[in-house]
């Protein structure tokens, strides 16, 4: 069955749930989700996605006439009852809401307590605007509210205003409503004139909707058995709803959100979902880099993660945008983006070895948080010279020589290629064990191996650090492809299955996460084990179809999904095993 942006709008269309903050449906490049309340004559919650955490502004965007309760979903329109009412975005952060019959249309209703003071700007039976602030919600937010602009225009029937919340008068047994809604950067004649230019029919709002999807997806193009189809679509719908065009810091580049409920732009999230989008749409895969390397500090570190009015400056995240922008590059080569990510990756370099070195010439690891493994028992000890985060600093020196040469800079490729290859050298003296020939962290309080197997063994080879091949063999043979340690039917655990702090449901203390799982996908191939590395995908992309939804992390016993449901690496990675499971058959 082939899936591409001819035929992916029919199977979007199947297997929507709009019911969480997750998966809110939240279209064209919007900050805000509607969740559509299964079984009830009622559009549901208004999410606004934003600043970290998703919260709720009002829990009853709008209340329907009681017949019409069922719903059909889609992306780019919602239709309850027999096409009684309809619902679809025409902008970002603005749709139409159609609703036919005679009924009062209450819209605005229980507002939650994440809403703070709210007043009226413009009352007419047309037009209202309500201005208003929210509650931020994170206690490190240097902001405690920010600012929101809500307009509503009837387009047919009126509007009232009432103690609590608005109400829509039908004209002729049918509503129009248009809504618009900016967060932090809110003008009154701006959000006007985008209800003046609202279409004059949901179906029109879908059509906007549709073609801008068909854009996204533009290279999409995968084969896939029947029982594939829904999992896949969800990956494209995720990675398509958790793009934002975000105010403020995000301003004018995409944002990609991990997921509609966690709304802030990480740096190593961003690599991983760049896997399908550079495949989708490598315009926005550029773009996504971009965010991270404008909001660049001037000394060339990269914060945790980006939000609208702050970010999360105290730790930073694995020197991995060299390996995701040399993606992007070959796929799509550009001059500018190449000067670009140059200059970036080289402040960012040597921010790294000047705030993160050690004595031996190595870089530490202070917490979990920096590598992304918040809670690993590789740090149970403190701070470590950590295996993946040299490994990345490496691979990223290399892209920066790469770069550096792409740009015609010779004497800086060559000092790139030469830091590169001294690193390389000190990662084989300090990190690898003879003994049990396998790569380890070394704690930094007294040098000592932290000795404990995972899949962060096994990515200095995914960098290319060199051992004498029967060496590295039989690491890959006894470690990686044991099922004793980490290559069980779900493979690749965070920590190995033999270990006694490993559980298979414990964050990052044995579930298989996909991001990691990829990387020793990566590594096999490199160090030319193909036919086992196939063998992996296809026990990752089974367990991925067998459970159905693109979760943020799998229980490494059962296969069960955890954490979010609609995790953009996930979507990203599966979409790519999908793709490669075709090539390989």
């Amino acid at each position: 069955m082939l899936l591409d942006k001819e035929t992916i709008l029919p199977y979007l269309a199947k297997n929507n749930d709009y019911e969480t903050p997750d998966t809110s449906l939240s279209q064209l490049y919007s900050n805000i989700g509607l969740a559509i309340a299964h079984g009830e004559a009622a559009v549901g919650a208004f999410w606004l996605h934003y600043n970290r955490f998703s919260r709720v502004l009002w829990h009853k965007t709008a209340l329907l006439p009681a017949a019409i309760s069922k719903e059909k979903s889609a992306p780019w329109r919602v239709v309850f009852g027999e096409e009684q009412a309809e619902l679809g975005y025409f902008a970002p952060d603005s749709f139409l809401l159609s609703v036919r019959g005679e009924e009062k249309i209450k819209l605005l209703r229980e507002p939650d307590d994440m809403l703070g003071e709210t007043w009226y700007l413009k009352k007419t039976p047309s037009v209202v605007l309500l201005r208003g602030f929210t509650k931020n919600g994170d206690a490190r937010d240097p902001d405690e509210f920010s600012p929101f602009l809500l307009g509503v225009r009837a387009m047919k029937g009126r509007l009232t205003v009432r103690k609590d919340g608005l109400a829509a008068i039908p004209q002729e047994g049918e509503t129009l409503l248009a809504f618009s809604f900016e967060v932090l950067e809110t003008d009154e004649k701006r959000i006007l004139k985008k209800l003046r230019s609202a279409p004059d029919s949901v179906q029109s709002a879908a059509e906007i909707t549709k073609k801008e999807i068909g854009r996204l997806a533009s290279s999409l193009h995968l084969e896939l058995e029947e029982e594939a189809v829904p999992i896949a679509a969800r990956a494209v719908s995720g990675l398509i709803s958790n793009l934002t065009k975000a105010p403020g810091r995000l301003r004018g580049h995409l944002a990609a959100y991990p997921s509609r409920g966690y709304s802030s732009h990480f740096l190593w999230d961003t690599c991983f979902q760049n896997l399908a989008y550079e495949e989708m749409n490598v315009e926005i895969a550029r773009e996504c880099l971009l965010t991270n390397v404008l909001s660049q500090r001037a000394d060339g570190k990269y914060e945790q993660f980006l939000c609208s009015t702050w970010g999360r400056p105290h730790y930073t995240q694995p020197p991995l945008i060299g390996w995701a922008a040399l993606r992007v590059y070959h796929k799509a080569p550009d001059k500018a983006f190449a000067a670009t990510m140059y200059t970036s990756l080289k402040a960012n370099n040597d921010w790294w070895l000047q705030n993160r070195i050690t004595p031996i010439g190595l870089i530490s690891c202070p917490h979990g948080l920096e590598t992304g493994q918040d809670d690993s028992p590789r740090f149970d000890d403190g701070a470590t010279v950590a295996c993946d985060m040299n490994a990345f600093m490496l691979s990223q020196l290399e892209a920066e020589g790469f770069f550096a040469a792409e740009c015609g800079k010779k004497s800086a490729a060559a000092e790139a290629k030469k830091r590169a290859a001294a690193f390389e050298k000190k990662m084989v003296d300090y990190l690898y064990d003879a003994e049990d020939n396998l790569f380890y962290d070394r704690r930094v309080k007294d040098g000592s191996f932290v000795k404990l197997v995972s899949p962060v063994s096994f990515l200095p080879l995914w960098a290319g650090v060199k051992l004498p091949e029967e060496k590295a063999r039989e690491m890959i043979e006894k470690y990686l492809l044991s099922p004793e340690y980490l290559f069980g039917e779900i493979p690749f655990p965070s920590v190995a299955y033999h270990e006694p702090t490993y559980r298979s449901d414990g964050w990052w203390r044995g579930p298989t996460w996909m991001p990691e799982a990829w990387l020793m996908l990566e590594t096999l191939e490199k160090c030319g084990y193909a036919k086992e590395r196939d063998e992996a995908l296809a026990r990752l992309y089974r367990m991925l179809v067998r459970d159905g939804k693109c979760h943020e992390l799998f229980d490494s016993a059962t296969g069960k999904g955890l954490g979010e449901s609609e995790q953009g690496w996930t979507c990203a990675i599966f979409l790519k095993l999908a793709s490669m499971q075709k090539k390989k058959g």
